[in-house]
């Protein structure tokens, strides 16, 4: 096995690992959130009466009410984005060993890896903004959101005449739809979004710090799509594409990522992942993860979908850019602009007005 295919097999396990360790923090994040959403409940149903009996949303009794359920709810995500925060910074961490320790591992004898610094892998991983907000802001965002989900609920009941029971749902969901109609089921969608993305965008931030400190060693970098069903058209878009390292540049020859320095999380939870390139010349021989099996690393997004039956292309496509993309009209990259947003169907018309 070459150094290559040794490190991307390695990679894609790690990343399965990643995944779980995802899960694991959402679920801690879930128990932090189930404990006060059931302290929520209970504050509603013993203040609420007072509050309906004012028969006012200005009355003190319903402003009394609503600051004691925003502080409520404010103290609760808090409390998760505390422990987000020191999970992925221990994360951050580890990856800058584990990625010095993989390279080391599957280079030549004669190959010294560099470090990166601690400080850093701490800085990317808070500090550092992914999808445009940095993790205090991604979860500032949902403080506000949350509150004011509960809080027009509230003021919906009052001033529908509605009763306790009536304003608790609105809140918590009905039982027969699963609690999914609920303005608290929203916000642990929202925070489980944020917690997965967090962790991929630390993962690979900390990871590239090992690939800039040993640049000598790196040649390029590879984005690296999940091949399946779910894959976001960025994704899909930019997947197999090679980004430069640091400074450095993409050698010839390559299909180069667009915007070059565009790097996972691509959107909310993203499941995309850079790959570090020690030796191009060895691409041919790698393999990709599929949920379709082993393919070979030559193979993106594209020539992997083209291989997939109609059916299945139009699931990912719809029907009209599936027979786009089948009749060999367009490909993936132009379904997508610069900035990764996906085209309408008229938009494809005015850019690409043969194809159809």
């Amino acid at each position: 096995m070459t150094p290559n295919e040794e490190y991307f097999d390695a990679q894609i396990r790690h990343q399965i690992g990643i995944r779980r360790f995802a899960s694991g923090q959402w679920n801690k994040a879930l128990s932090i959130l189930e404990k006060e959403d059931k302290k929520l409940v209970r504050i509603l149903r013993k203040r609420l009466k007072a509050a309906l009996r004012s028969g006012s949303i200005n009355s003190p009794e319903f402003r009394s009410l609503i600051r004691e359920v925003k502080k409520i709810r404010r103290t609760s995500i808090v409390d998760v984005k505390r422990e987000v925060a020191d999970e992925i910074v221990e994360l951050a961490k580890l990856e800058l060993s584990f990625e010095a320790r993989l390279l080391g591992g599957v280079l030549p004898d004669g190959f010294t890896v560099n470090l990166a610094g601690v400080a850093a892998a701490r800085r990317v991983a808070v500090q550092e903004a992914f999808q445009g907000r940095r993790l205090r802001e991604w979860f500032d965002s949902l403080v506000a959101t949350d509150q004011r989900r509960i809080v027009d609920a509230i003021q919906k009941g009052m001033t529908d005449g509605q009763g306790i029971d009536d304003i608790v749902t609105m809140i918590v969901g009905n039982k027969n739809q699963g609690f999914k109609d609920g303005a608290l089921f929203k916000t642990r969608r929202d925070a489980e979004a944020i917690v997965r993305t967090s962790v991929n965008h630390a993962s690979n931030a900390a990871r590239e710090l090992v690939w800039v400190a040993n640049a000598d060693i790196i040649t390029m970098l590879m984005w690296n799509a999940t091949l399946d069903g779910r894959t976001s058209p960025i994704c899909r878009a930019r997947d197999g594409k090679f980004a430069p390292v640091g400074q450095g540049s993409v050698p010839s020859g390559f299909d180069k990522l667009e915007p070059p320095g565009a790097r996972p999380p691509a959107h909310v939870n993203c499941r995309s992942v850079m790959v570090a390139i020690m030796d191009p010349t060895v691409l041919k021989e790698d393999t990709r993860v599929s949920a379709f099996g082993q393919v070979p690393a030559d193979t993106n997004y594209s020539s992997f979908l083209r291989r997939q039956s109609a059916s299945f292309q139009d699931g990912v496509l719809g029907k009209t850019k599936g027979s786009l993309f089948r009749k060999g009209g367009a490909d993936l990259d132009q379904f997508v602009d610069r900035a990764g947003n996906e085209l309408t169907l008229q938009q494809l018309r005015a850019t690409m007005p043969n194809a159809f």
